[in-house]
């Protein structure tokens, strides 16, 4: 018998969700993947074409977060995320 997400994933690629129901996932699981204070100061926007969209309350956190992007791309790997994109924007409290 097929597991589940074997159908599931599939399924979801053919219809075009795929992609967001990878971000709600990352959304839901943010402050587990990041901790504090970067979950405090990020969100997880956008993902479109593998790039993941995250917006940044600071422009200090920004800077910050340019030279934590190798760690950020590992951390967000195993959610099919290939690169980011951060940018400044009003952030969800998660």
């Amino acid at each position: 018998m097929d597991h589940i997400s074997s159908i599931i994933l599939p399924l979801c690629k053919d219809l075009g969700i795929e992609e967001r129901i990878i971000l709600k996932e990352v959304q839901l699981k943010w402050r587990s993947i990041f901790g504090s204070p970067v979950s405090h100061h990020t969100y997880p926007f956008e993902l479109k074409n593998g790039e993941l969209t995250i917006l940044v309350d600071l422009p200090a956190w920004l800077n910050e977060l340019k030279y934590m992007q190798d760690i950020i791309l590992e951390r967000l790997s195993r959610y099919n995320v290939k690169s980011i994109k951060l940018k400044i924007g009003k952030i969800r409290a998660l």
